[in-house]
């Protein structure tokens, strides 16, 4: 299982870190001993930071850890890795206490008791990551058309880079349904733990590309994003945060 999900995610950062895609699945247990690399890999790349390597391990076996809580469950479910948020996302869970809210958002992560709090935080949250996406977009697109308008003068694509610096990131990127994903959003509400489990996350939706600026090289858009509300039994995207909020809020009863 590790080296499927190190094939899907690496596909991912290659063009980011230089990292190689994994060896084909094995079905044998998975052995940190005999996957040494893997290891490594799904430490330093995929699984969130703090994980320990016994919980890797349990997860990459199909089994969840007993000791695992629902909010180091969900950051999973919300995409994290090591070195970014895929999906930002909210989920409100019961705790012996009550009512828990664990937000998942690009570089921070914030418990909360209070559902205004949460939903405040969440939105403000995905308000500013939209303004920093933007603002990337556009640097990244400058990049872009620099870099085309050097190889349309006569320059390599070595030279033309060589001279620009590092490509510029896109930090605050939100990924699209991933069918290949080993942890699913919904499947954390069908976790035991999460039989009273409500979240709301940030999807990206497919968009035409744009036709090719140089060689096979796109500019990027702004994504269009749709925010899926899921329970233990429905689930339901919405076209504006305002509205996925909402009805989160219906769910867990929020006034």
């Amino acid at each position: 299982m590790a080296r499927a999900v190190l094939a899907v995610f690496l596909l991912a950062v290659t063009i980011c870190t230089g990292v190689l895609a994994a060896e084909p699945e094995s079905t044998r247990p998975f052995s940190p001993k005999e996957n040494q690399a893997d290891m490594s890999r799904l430490r330093d790349f995929v699984y969130p930071p703090g994980y320990p390597d016994d919980f890797i391990v349990a997860l990459e076996n199909g089994k969840v850890p007993s000791e695992m809580t629902v909010a180091e469950f969900s950051r999973l479910h919300c995409g994290e890795t090591s070195r970014i948020v895929l999906n930002p996302c909210m989920v409100r869970y019961i705790t012996p206490m009550g009512p828990a809210y664990y937000v998942v958002t690009t570089g921070e992560r914030r418990s909360f008791t209070d559902a205004v709090d949460a939903t405040k935080y969440f939105n403000e949250r995905m308000g500013s990551a939209f303004m920093e996406l933007d603002v990337e977009v556009s640097a990244l697109n400058s990049f872009i058309e620099d870099f085309c308008t050097d190889i349309e003068k006569g320059l390599s694509a070595r030279e033309a880079l060589s001279t620009r610096g590092d490509r510029p990131r896109l930090n605050h990127a939100i990924a699209a349904v991933n069918p290949e994903s080993k942890f699913p959003f919904s499947n954390l509400f069908q976790w035991e733990k999460c039989n009273d489990c409500v979240g709301i996350i940030a999807v990206r939706q497919e968009t035409p590309a744009q036709e090719p600026r140089c060689g096979n090289v796109r500019k990027q858009t702004v994504p269009r994003v749709a925010y899926f509300v899921v329970d233990r039994l429905t689930s339901r995207g919405f076209g504006t945060i305002d509205e996925g909020l909402k009805t989160f809020g219906d769910k867990v009863g929020l006034k």
